[in-house]
C-alpha cells in the first residue's frame, strides 16, 4: 500500500548465528503505517508465524492503533509452535473509515527463560471496499376507476432488513409525476450484519411509500389514520442485492388493499393544491386528512367534516367520491388564507335554505371540486356524492350549471347550491340563460382570499364591486342562480321642442340622462314603451331619441321612454313640443361652429353631463324675431 513505512521499537535486536535468544524483560513493537481505511468496511491481516517462547510468559501481539502512539491488542499468542503456519485474516474492522490507521506485531518477555522467539513472514494488510448500488423503480396504484395511476409525490424510503432487529433506514426521496423514484447512490455494505464478510455483507432492501409529502417549502400535505400515523405501503425485500443497479419496478396497489383509499384522498388532495397553484400562483398551504377503513364518523364528525383543530375527517364511504374529499380541502383552503370557518352549519343539504354564513362557506367548497380535476375525471359541472361525473357510476349529483330562476327550488344567497352556482357561472366559458361570462378561477380566488373580511356571498359581491373587475355580465351571471344584486338603471328625460315639418335624427343621446352603477352606458338599451299619440313621430334609435312629426302637426306628445340592463327597468316621460317655424336668428359664433344649425332643438340641460358655458353650448340657440314673418 502506499506510504508504507516501517519503525522499530526499543530493545530491538539483529540475531545472528550464535546469538539468536531474545533478551529478558523485552518489550518491542515493529509498526507499520499509517493505512487510508477511509473507503473500508474490512480489513485484516495476513502472515506465516514461527515462534518459539517461555508459555504463558513471553507473547507476541498483533494490535492496532488510530493514531500511532496508542496501541491496542487484536490477537496474541503466548506458547510455542515450531512450524511455519499461516494465519488469514486476522480481522480488526473496528478501524473502518478511519483515513490513519497504524498496526504492529509487539513482542514481550519476562526476567527469566529466553528462546529463538516469534518469526514473521509473508506479511499482508488488506482492505475491502464495498460496491456502489443505485435504487430506483415505480408506484402506482388502482383509482377509484380500477384503472392504474402514477402514484405522484409520495415520499419514498428505503429500508435494510435486519432478522431479528431494527431495520436500517437507508435514504428518502420522493415520486415525481409518473410515479417514478430515484434514492441516491450508496455503499452495498450490510453495516449491522454481525456475520459480514466481503460476500455476505450486502444489503436486504425494501423500500416503503407514505401518504406524506412536502409540495412546497411552507406547505405539507399527508392522510393519516386516527392515531395520526400516515399510510405505509410496503414493496417485497430483495436480500443480499448485488452491486450496481437495483430496481423496484411496477410496484402496484391494488383496489382491494385495505390501504387503498388513503392513497385515493391523498392524490386528491394533490390535485387541489396543484389547482391553485397553477391558476394563482399562490400556495394555498397544508392539509391534514385522517381516514380510516369502515369508520364513517369521527370525534365530533358523524359525517364527512372540516375541523381547524385536526384538519379533515374523510369517512370510509365519503372516500368513494373524489368531490366530497375536495369539497372539504375547499374548506381547509378557505381557513388557511382567510381564517373564516363556520362549525354551526351541521348536516346541510345543497338546495336547503339556512343562512348567508353557512351558504358561503358551504358554497363556496361545493363549487371548488367543479374546478379541480380529479384524477382520470374530466372537468364537469356536477357535484357527485358518488364516482361520477355527474351520476356515472351510479350515485347523486346536482348539475350546478342547469339551475335557473324557473328552476322551482329554494332561491337567494342563503342557499349553498345556489352560491355554488353563483360562483360557476362566473368561473365558466360556456354561455347559458343569462350567464354570458367566464372570468376564471384566478379572479374568484383573489377575492376569496384577500381583500376585506367575507362572511357571506353579498360580502364577496362587494369586494368584486370595490376591484376593477366588470360587474355587468357578472351581475347576470349571478342572477341566473336566482341571486338578486342588480341596481335596476336610473333615467331623468328632459323636455323637447322641435319644429314642425323637422325630420331629426338625434334629439337626445340617452347616454347623458341614463345611468346604472353596475353598467356602462354600452351595456344599456332603450324603447319606447308609451306615448299619447304618434303625431311626433318619436323613435328609439340605439342610444338616440328621434324625431319626425307628421307634415302639418303642431302640438304635443308624451312619450315613456325605458331603459333596461338586462335584468331590470326604469322609466321615464318625455314631453315632445312641435311649434311653428316663423323666422331663425343665429348667434354667429355659434353659426360658424354648425354643419346644420337647423337640426338643432331645444333641449333642457341634462342631469347627467355638466352644461357647458356660453358661447361654446353644442347646440345652437333657436329664438323668434321680435317681428314674426308670417310666410
Amino acid at each position: 500500500m502506499g506510504g508504507l513505512t516501517g519503525q522499530w521499537g526499543a530493545d530491538k535486536i539483529d540475531p545472528t548465528l550464535g546469538n539468536d535468544r531474545y533478551p529478558n524483560n523485552l518489550d518491542t513493537r515493529m509498526i507499520y503505517g499509517p493505512f487510508d481505511l477511509s473507503d473500508a468496511t474490512l480489513a485484516h491481516v495476513n502472515f506465516w508465524l514461527w515462534r518459539e517462547v517461555e508459555a504463558n510468559r513471553d507473547c507476541l501481539l498483533f494490535e492496532a492503533s488510530p493514531d500511532g502512539v496508542t496501541f491496542y491488542t487484536v490477537r496474541s499468542w503466548c506458547d510455542s509452535d515450531p512450524n511455519w503456519r499461516a494465519y488469514n485474516e486476522i480481522t480488526f474492522n473496528g478501524y473502518g473509515g478511519d483515513p490513519s490507521v497504524w498496526i504492529a506485531w509487539r513482542f514481550y518477555s519476562d526476567s527469566s527463560v529466553t528462546y529463538q522467539g516469534p518469526w514473521l513472514d509473508d506479511l499482508e494488510l488488506r482492505k475491502f471496499v464495498p460496491g456502489q448500488i443505485t435504487v430506483q423503480g415505480s408506484f402506482a396504484y388502482a383509482d377509484r376507476a380500477g384503472q392504474s395511476q402514477p402514484a405522484r409525490f409520495m415520499k419514498a424510503y428505503l429500508y435494510d432488513a435486519d432478522p431479528g432487529g431494527t431495520d436500517d433506514l437507508l435514504a428518502q426521496t420522493t415520486t415525481i409525476t409518473n410515479g417514478t423514484f430515484v434514492f441516491p447512490a450508496l455503499r452495498n455494505w450490510d453495516i449491522d450484519n454481525p456475520d459480514q464478510t466481503s460476500t455476505t455483507g450486502h444489503l436486504d432492501l425494501y423500500v416503503v411509500w407514505k401518504t406524506e409529502f412536502n409540495d412546497s417549502q411552507i406547505t405539507q400535505r399527508r392522510v393519516t389514520n386516527f392515531g395520526g400515523v400516515v399510510y405505509p405501503y410496503n414493496s417485497s425485500t430483495q436480500p443480499d442485492v448485488l452491486d450496481g443497479m437495483v430496481y423496484f419496478n411496477n410496484y402496484f396497489v391494488p383496489t382491494n388493499d385495505p390501504k387503498q383509499r388513503a392513497m385515493w384522498i391523498f392524490q386528491d388532495l394533490r390535485q387541489g393544491w396543484d389547482y391553485v397553484r397553477t391558476a394563482t400562483g399562490s400556495d394555498p398551504g397544508s392539509v391534514s386528512a385522517h381516514w380510516e377503513k369502515d369508520q364513517n364518523s369521527y370525534l365530533t364528525c358523524g359525517l364527512s367534516c372540516f375541523n381547524p383543530l385536526f384538519g379533515l375527517f374523510i369517512g370510509h364511504d365519503d372516500a368513494v367520491s373524489p368531490d366530497i374529499v375536495v369539497h372539504e380541502l375547499g374548506h381547509q383552503y378557505m381557513y388557511n388564507t382567510r381564517g373564516f370557518w363556520i362549525s354551526i352549519c351541521g348536516a346541510h343539504h345543497m338546495f336547503d335554505v339556512s343562512d348567508q354564513i353557512c351558504a358561503w362557506a358551504e358554497g363556496w367548497a361545493d363549487f371548488f371540486p367543479l374546478v379541480v380535476s380529479p384524477l382520470g375525471v374530466n372537468i364537469d359541472t356536477c357535484f357527485d356524492w358518488g364516482l361520477g361525473p355527474c351520476g356515472a357510476g351510479g350515485g347523486a349529483f346536482e348539475n350546478l350549471e342547469t339551475q335557473n330562476p324557473s328552476d322551482l327550488r329554494p332561491t337567494g344567497d342563503t342557499v349553498e347550491g345556489r352560491v355554488a352556482g353563483a360562483l360557476y357561472d362566473l368561473y365558466d366559458g360556456t354561455s347559458d340563460g343569462l350567464d354570458h361570462v367566464g372570468y376564471g378561477f384566478d379572479e374568484i380566488w383573489t377575492l376569496m382570499s384577500t381583500g376585506a373580511a367575507e362572511n357571506s356571498f353579498v360580502d364577496f359581491w362587494n369586494n368584486w364591486k370595490s376591484s376593477t373587475y366588470p360587474q355587468h355580465w357578472a351581475v347576470q351571471a349571478i342572477f341566473q342562480n336566482t341571486i338578486d344584486y342588480d341596481v335596476a338603471p336610473i333615467i331623468q328625460l328632459p323636455d323637447v321642442t322641435v319644429f314642425k315639418d323637422m325630420v331629426i335624427d338625434h334629439v337626445l343621446d340617452l347616454w347623458n340622462y341614463s345611468s346604472d352603477p353596475e353598467s356602462a352606458d354600452t351595456d344599456l338599451s332603450w324603447s319606447i314603451v308609451g306615448m299619447s299619440n304618434g303625431n311626433c313621430g318619436v323613435a328609439a334609435q340605439g342610444h338616440y331619441i328621434a324625431t319626425a312629426p307628421l307634415a302639418g302637426f303642431l302640438g304635443n306628445c308624451d312619450i315613456t321612454v325605458r331603459v333596461s340592463d338586462g335584468l331590470k327597468t326604469s322609466d321615464d316621460e318625455l314631453n315632445v313640443r312641435v311649434v311653428e317655424v316663423q323666422a331663425r336668428s343665429f348667434l354667429p359664433l355659434i353659426l360658424k361652429n354648425m354643419t346644420n344649425p337647423l337640426q338643432s332643438p331645444l333641449v333642457s340641460p341634462s342631469p347627467f353631463a355638466s352644461p357647458l358655458p356660453v358661447p361654446v353650448q353644442p347646440n345652437p340657440f333657436v329664438s323668434p324675431l321680435p317681428n314674426p314673418i308670417t310666410p
